[in-house]
């Protein structure tokens, strides 16, 4: 009897705390840290900011975060404290680098680090094993770390306009990507490991100087668009891109030739759109 009932008050102290969530969208830093524990929404947003205070880092509760069309430069240590956070968006500020301790939200889902003045990323991003979007297109990036390849659960990958000039190799261990857009570039190199990648559904790598595409993109079963328009001196497509049972786009330019013929035959559904 005992216990049942210290079951049953512990299942209504469960339920209770849950319907007492705090589900207030705070807009002002000031008012979230009156009660920092009770905050798990935060946006800041369009707010002219151009520096953080390391007192973010109280907000130990906070699981999403919105510092978007700022100008910040820098973010401070302290934003490592958010074990909680699963949702951060600083797109469009003025950020040149990120914290080590960017490797410290464990939780993160969604990094959103897009129109920014990034040069690097810091390695510890690959500690971000629950990440399932990383978005950092239109930054000044010259290469991606290795580390990347600790990103097992990362679906979206978004890292066109930048200044690439290879993809790493530990990109094949990223199994679980289904959107990788690396457009805009000036890659010359992709590793053969891309041909793990069996859940890619949406790849762009237009825009590029690619000496061939690999072929390895032909083991993507589940492809079903790809741009490799203007990506380089690609000369005659791989006629095995027909064997692709979804592919119903395809982007090209006219200085490549693809197997039209073969195309036809085996992938009815196709669309070739020449740019």
């Amino acid at each position: 009897m005992q216990k049942r009932f210290l079951f049953l008050l512990f299942i209504t102290n469960y339920t209770l705390g849950f319907s007492q969530r705090n589900n207030t969208v705070y807009k002002d830093l000031k008012q979230a840290l009156i009660h920092p524990q009770q905050v798990y929404h935060l946006k800041l947003s369009y707010k002219g900011l151009d520096s953080l205070g390391p007192e973010i880092g109280k907000l130990i509760n906070l699981e999403e975060l919105e510092l978007n069309n700022n100008n910040l430069h820098f973010l401070p240590k302290e934003l490592g404290q958010l074990k909680k956070l699963k949702r951060l968006n600083i797109f469009r500020n003025r950020l040149v680098e990120l914290p080590i301790e960017i490797g410290d939200l464990t939780s993160l889902e969604h990094l959103l680090l897009s129109s920014n003045c990034l040069t690097v990323l810091p390695t510890s991003i690959g500690m971000l094993t629950k990440l399932k979007e990383l978005s950092i297109k239109d930054n000044k990036l010259k290469e991606l770390p290795g580390e990347i390849e600790g990103l097992v659960n990362l679906e979206q990958l978004f890292v066109s306009y930048n200044y690439l000039a290879k993809v790493p190799n530990g990109i094949g261990k990223c199994i679980k990507l289904e959107q990788l857009y690396i457009d805009h570039n000036v890659i010359s190199s992709i590793p053969s490991s891309i041909g793990n990648l069996k859940k890619m559904k949406f790849l762009y790598i237009g825009k590029n100087v690619l000496p061939s595409i690999p072929p390895e993109i032909c083991q993507m079963e589940n492809l079903q668009e790809l741009d490799i328009a203007y990506s380089g001196n690609v000369g005659t497509l791989a006629s095995c891109l027909s064997d692709l049972p979804v592919l119903d786009l395809l982007y090209i330019d006219t200085y490549s030739s693809a197997p039209y013929a073969v195309l036809a035959r085996r992938n009815f559904r196709l669309k070739v759109v020449i740019l």
